[in-house]
């Protein structure tokens, strides 16, 4: 494979992984942990309910696509990518 192609696939396998119903409560467990952030303020941030986070990040329920998507730009913002 080729540089670019590295490149590519590298960028691909992270949103897949972050945007997976499975991993949505570790980037909730990685958000609270390494931001000042309650799930309250996580919440009002993405314009999800507090119970709707709690909820998923008790492995409970699942966010949809649209709300997953929120979540993972903010995780990428957070992390600076």
């Amino acid at each position: 494979m080729n540089d670019k192609q590295d490149h590519i696939n590298t960028i691909f396998i992270p949103v897949n992984f972050i945007l997976h119903a499975d991993k949505q409560h570790v980037l909730i467990k990685l958000l609270k942990k390494y931001t000042p952030l309650s799930h309250v303020d996580l919440a009002n941030l993405l314009n999800l309910s507090a119970e709707k986070l709690l909820s998923v990040s008790e492995k409970k329920d699942f966010l949809n696509a649209r709300d997953a998507e929120k979540l993972a730009k903010y995780f990428c913002i957070f992390c600076g990518s």
